[in-house]
């Protein structure tokens, strides 16, 4: 799976090339065998997370709304290495291993490197009940542990746990999701004992409740409620504190199999110290081909 992504830049300014870029998004080789009563599938490269449940549907034509929620950027990334999932009792239960180059949060958030920067490897794992009288209902535990990325230092430890249910049943479905992690970062003691100085320190928690209807054929409205607090601090560079709360409202038209219109409202709410306007509406146009 493959992104071409234009980015517009003044190119006046200093910066490497015009912003505009490739994304590999997913590349891997895969095996899959069955036993007896055993569905083993074994994946090398680059393949999607086996953190909670979002992460699956968070391509635009899967996704039901436009955004995705607070904590997909600590779980919804796509790591380098190996992955081995077995599926028993007739698909009742799922186990998930994964040993990878660095973590499971999204490209870009500086706590992700697909190209280790330590010798240690990060090990995640998942584990999935599916109830086999509602086998659209699923109960889900994952976690992951390992050298923290972008530094070279194996005992600074980054961690996360997260707990998450799906449910789908006539026209209702609903998803519910909490994680919790940690980046326990490196003090820099050059000139000086300065936290989170030689590596970056992250602190969160969070979680999302997602309810969608499909009042007809076409028409399905959703509304999600999104909760996260997190810190992360850069030496001296810079600091965060997010603690907030955000409601999204929107409706997905599916005109074909292959067009859908969306469109929602974010309302955004700072729990503490300020709260700002920074309610946000948006819609898109999907076409799959």
């Amino acid at each position: 799976m493959v992104d071409f992504l234009p980015r517009d830049r003044d190119v006046s300014k200093p910066g490497v090339g015009l912003g505009d870029f490739v994304d590999v998004k997913l590349a891997y080789a895969q095996w899959q065998h069955v036993f007896a009563a055993v569905k083993l599938t074994i994946s090398a490269g680059k393949f999607d997370s086996v953190l909670g449940v979002e992460y699956r549907l968070q391509e635009s034509n899967a996704r039901v709304g436009i955004t995705p929620s607070l904590v997909c950027r600590y779980t919804c990334g796509r790591p380098v290495g190996l992955k081995a999932a077995a599926e028993l009792f007739d698909e009742q239960l799922e186990l998930v291993l994964a040993l990878t180059n660095g973590s499971h949060q999204v490209e870009g958030f500086p706590f992700s490197n697909e190209i280790d920067s330590n010798f240690g490897k990060t090990v995640a794992g998942r584990v999935a009940v599916r109830l086999p009288f509602a086998r659209s209902f699923e109960l889900d535990a994952s976690g992951a542990i390992g050298p923290q990325d972008h530094q070279t230092d194996d005992s600074v430890i980054q961690w996360h746990w997260g707990v998450a249910a799906k449910f789908a049943w006539q026209q209702l479905s609903a998803s519910v999701e909490f994680v919790k992690g940690r980046a326990s970062g490196e003090t820099d003691f050059n000139g000086g004992a300065i936290p989170c100085g030689a590596a970056s320190c992250l602190d969160y928690r969070g979680g999302y409740v997602l309810v969608a209807y499909r009042l007809h054929e076409l028409f399905k409205p959703y509304a999600r409620f999104d909760w996260r607090t997190a810190t992360l601090r850069k030496g001296l560079e810079y600091a965060y504190q997010s603690d907030d709360v955000r409601v999204t409202l929107g409706a997905r038209v599916d005109l074909t199999p292959a067009i859908a219109l969306k469109a929602e409202y974010v309302i955004n709410h700072e729990l503490f110290p300020y709260d700002f306007p920074d309610d946000v509406f948006t819609s898109s146009l999907v076409v799959t081909y």
